[in-house]
């Protein structure tokens, strides 16, 4: 997988086509209802990773305020917290937090 910026308009049209893959055939009223089908589906898309980011620039570099508004990741917070106290690098902590954000697991960076 390479990297690149994230182009909502296009992860829309992936998502739509899993349902529709050539709907720009289709005839025309059926294809202005997959249209703004798409558009919701943007929105959607927009809304939840404004929150996510939100989320995560909210608690980056802030152990403390991470466990008081979000007591059930204390433990793990602790840990990593720890690691980067220990190391002196914040980035262990970011990371967690980045992954913690985005509802990543470990094994995602090999897919």
């Amino acid at each position: 997988m390479s990297e690149k910026p994230l182009d909502i308009e296009e992860l829309a049209d992936e998502i739509i086509r899993v349902e529709y893959p050539t709907y720009e055939q289709a005839i025309p009223g059926l294809r202005e209802a997959i249209i703004r089908k798409k558009r919701q589906i943007k929105q959607i898309l927009e809304q939840r990773i404004r929150q996510v980011c939100m989320f995560y620039l909210r608690y980056r570099g802030k152990p403390d305020l991470l466990m008081e508004k979000h007591p059930e990741l204390k433990k793990d917070t602790l840990k990593h917290w720890d690691w980067a106290i220990r190391t002196g690098s914040m980035c262990s902590y970011d990371e967690w937090l980045f992954r913690v954000a985005f509802r990543l697991d470990e094994d995602s960076e090999e897919r």
